[in-house]
């Protein structure tokens, strides 16, 4: 489910960062906005992530309806289910929100906001979906 979550969160900050440097380059924003910007991100990530994580509830539960696993596992399908929806719920948050403050931060550090948004955002979102993961199925599988 690694690469979901990465892919989840790769396009999540990467449509953020598309808004924030659009708004940027009309003038809609600048970073006095900074934290109402967020503030509107994290809202709206919210939403996005309890869909997508009920939706990835459904799809893994039919999915094991529909072709069951033959490997062993020692840990209950439900808890694989829980921690995999509540990684991709973390995960949009985050990367909503990296999507959005990269290219503010880089606008006031007088970067041109599009060349710091994608290689460093993809970067940070994926190596943040990988601990988002690990840590969540850490707590949960024990």
């Amino acid at each position: 489910y690694m690469p979901m979550i990465a892919a989840t969160g790769g396009n999540t900050g990467s449509q953020s960062a598309s808004l924030i440097i659009r708004a940027l380059a009309l003038g809609e924003i600048g970073y006095r906005d900074f934290f109402k910007v967020l503030f509107k991100e994290f809202k709206t990530a919210i939403t996005m992530g309890f869909f997508l994580g009920l939706m990835v509830i459904l799809v893994v539960m039919t999915r094991n309806l529909i072709l069951p696993s033959n490997s062993p596992s020692q840990f209950p399908m439900n808890q694989i289910i829980l921690c995999v929806a509540i990684a991709i719920f973390v995960q949009v948050i985050t990367s909503s929100i990296m999507g959005s403050a990269l290219p503010l931060l880089a606008k006031r550090l007088k970067i041109d906001p599009a060349v710091m948004s994608s290689p460093v955002l993809a970067s940070a979102v994926d190596i943040t979906g990988l601990l988002i993961y690990f840590n969540i199925a850490l707590i949960i599988l024990k």
